[in-house]
């Protein structure tokens, strides 16, 4: 379900969006003028691969239930202004490989329970206000990408970019894009997760 790049204003209506149980893919990408509020409750969508709410005026706190949603493959929250702490319970997300909550105000230190989750390859924490020490996240596999503030708020040791407030041009993930689009063949599947030249083929 596809309704990226639009100019949908309002609520989004959840008490209708929960009744699609068996929706694998959510995608609001881009819809800025939504009226402001929290990520919808859409727990019950518990075969979602996908959940994409980029730059759709999010507000307030990054929910823990979000770490019920196990089937997910890709959580994008980027460009919002979520202003909370990072849930531990995101780490029940095992099949995760893309998590994308940059640009928003998320503070406190990053889980350490992050650190368990073995198929993540791209993560994405730049412009945000998070502090402490990345250690466990260097526990993920080699090829992980991340992206954080290490210049001046985080200690990163194995972050493959440093970003920093002060010079916000140097690093910041621009070209970071999850909603290109999906080819849907006789059942499920994933389009091209895409950053700048380099295509990354999603399950």
């Amino acid at each position: 379900f596809d309704i990226a790049n639009n100019r949908l204003t309002g609520d989004i209506p959840i008490e209708h969006l929960n009744k699609l149980t068996q929706l694998e893919y959510l995608s609001f990408y881009s819809n800025h003028l939504l009226k402001p509020g929290p990520i919808p409750d859409l727990r019950m969508l518990s075969n979602l691969k996908e959940f994409n709410m980029m730059n759709t005026a999010r507000t307030g706190i990054l929910p823990s239930w979000l770490g019920e949603l196990t089937k997910l493959v890709l959580l994008d929250l980027q460009s919002n202004r979520l202003n909370s702490t990072i849930p531990s319970e995101l780490s029940h997300l095992s099949d995760l490989e893309f998590l994308l909550l940059n640009d928003n105000h998320l503070n406190g230190n990053i889980p350490e329970e992050l650190g368990n989750m073995s198929k993540l390859e791209i993560l994405l924490l730049d412009q945000n206000d998070l502090t402490g020490q990345t250690d466990t996240l260097c526990n993920l596999k080699e090829k992980i990408v991340i992206i954080a503030d290490c210049e001046t708020e985080l200690s990163c040791e194995c972050c493959s970019e440093c970003c920093s407030d002060d010079n916000p041009k140097k690093c910041y993930d621009t070209g970071w894009l999850s909603f290109h689009g999906p080819e849907w063949e006789d059942h499920y599947s994933r389009n091209v997760f895409h950053y700048e030249e380099h295509p990354r083929n999603l399950p």
